[in-house]
């Protein structure tokens, strides 16, 4: 649920939002620029280490995930309150912080989920985690696409707050154990030497290269099918629903 939660205004953001600013008569160009506010999802791992250095409560990652979603939720108000055929910059502005606290939130949810389950169950952790990403994402992209001409953008944006919040009751119920006082301390110097592993270079490299050509035909087709005169409810069942809906099923 909270892995299904998160994805649903990032991949609102990432799906629908290119188009609804297309319809709205912005360049091509602008809408790059508005993607970049997805930048902290990819860039995240420089500050994960900081996630277990400090600890904001009495429980190290539900004291995070409590802050970073009140954060994000604040974001999306604010976001809420601004107009996508107007001022393109607080549109950004809003976004990079959106972005930033529920990549960040992720990370403290990654955490928690590595602390509570057995090494045995952390495949089917993996798993659900990439089966509730999917499930947000034809949420996001497809459900809010879809009855975004019905409904509008401020209800729209309210309501992935809304829908994103629900999840967190469940931390309730999450007895997050403590960690042993001989467990290793974290620093980012630990974090990085992730990047000098023997033999890792290949690896990164084909990690960082194999979505590229995916994210480079993703923008421009779907700005295509706005000038092409595609309504935003068949974009999103092609974008939103199928293609999301096959993507999940691979996972399964």
């Amino acid at each position: 649920a909270l892995y299904t939660a998160q994805f649903i205004p990032l991949m609102f953001a990432f799906m629908a939002v290119p188009i609804i600013l297309r319809t709205e008569g912005h360049s091509a160009t602008t809408i790059g620029l508005v993607q970049l506010g997805l930048l902290p999802y990819l860039l995240k791992f420089l500050w994960a280490p900081l996630i277990d250095k400090y600890k904001l409560g009495r429980n190290r990652y539900k004291s995070w995930i409590w802050v970073l979603s009140a954060l994000h939720l604040v974001s999306l108000v604010a976001l809420a309150t601004t107009d996508p055929s107007g001022d393109i910059m607080l549109l950004f502005l809003a976004y990079c912080i959106a972005t930033l606290s529920v990549s960040t939130q992720d990370v403290a949810v990654d955490a928690l989920v590595i602390s509570v389950l057995r090494p045995e169950e952390r495949p089917m952790g993996a798993t659900l985690q990439n089966f509730g990403a999917y499930i947000g994402a034809i949420i996001g992209g497809f459900g809010f696409l879809y009855l975004y001409g019905y409904i509008g953008w401020t209800i729209a944006i309210l309501l992935q707050g809304a829908i994103f919040m629900l999840p967190l009751i469940a931390l309730n119920f999450i007895e997050e154990p403590e960690r042993a006082a001989d467990a290793p301390r974290v620093t980012f110097k630990t974090a990085l030497s992730f990047f000098t592993q023997p033999r890792i270079g290949p690896w990164l490299g084909i990690v960082a290269s194999m979505r590229v050509p995916l994210m480079m035909t993703l923008l421009p087709m779907r700005l295509m099918m706005v000038d092409q005169g595609m309504t935003s409810e068949e974009i999103a069942l092609w974008f939103g629903l199928f293609a999301m809906s096959a993507g999940g099923g691979a996972t399964a």
